[in-house]
């Protein structure tokens, strides 16, 4: 009461801010219950970043050893966008996450070991089934009879 003062204004003041809002009960068991929502969600938010990361890594992984595939059977650079269709048609059908790799061949029992994080990536990641995929579906479609494409359309003259 000293800090505040004698008058009655202090008084009051003193009895609002001593008074207590909520008792010790109802806030312990809100704790109870946000404290394992917060956690949970902390660390599914943590795993589904550092699979996020894992899997954009696996991906440029693949595309390199694909890219790389290319390169040594002689169709880039003149079939660059043949390559392109038919690396992007071979990772919608495969998925070059490691993690779903992972827990797909889990769930049969299956397990191949690897050597370091480049080794997870890149085992996990499908490279040994990806980039021979990729390899057919190149052959193929550079293999198929070309479409006659139709001239681009006339482009109006520039006036300078």
């Amino acid at each position: 009461m000293r800090i505040l003062g004698d008058a009655p204004s202090a008084l009051a003041a003193s009895r609002t801010l001593s008074e207590l809002r909520g008792s010790f009960f109802p806030g312990c068991l809100w704790i109870l219950l946000v404290y394992p929502a917060k956690k949970l969600f902390r660390t599914l938010f943590y795993f589904l970043t550092v699979k996020q990361c894992l899997d954009e890594a696996a991906l440029t992984l693949v595309q390199g050893e694909m890219v790389r595939e290319a390169l040594g059977d002689g169709h880039l650079p003149n079939e660059a966008e043949a390559a392109r269709v038919a690396m992007d048609a071979v990772l919608d059908e495969e998925s070059a996450s490691p993690i779903g790799r992972w827990l797909r061949l889990a769930a049969v029992g299956a397990r191949r070991p690897g050597g370091g994080l480049l080794g997870f990536l890149r085992g996990r990641a499908g490279e040994a089934v990806l980039v021979p995929k990729f390899s057919a579906r190149l052959t193929a479609r550079l293999a198929a009879p070309t479409r006659e494409l139709p001239p681009p359309p006339p482009t109006p003259p520039t006036t300078g």
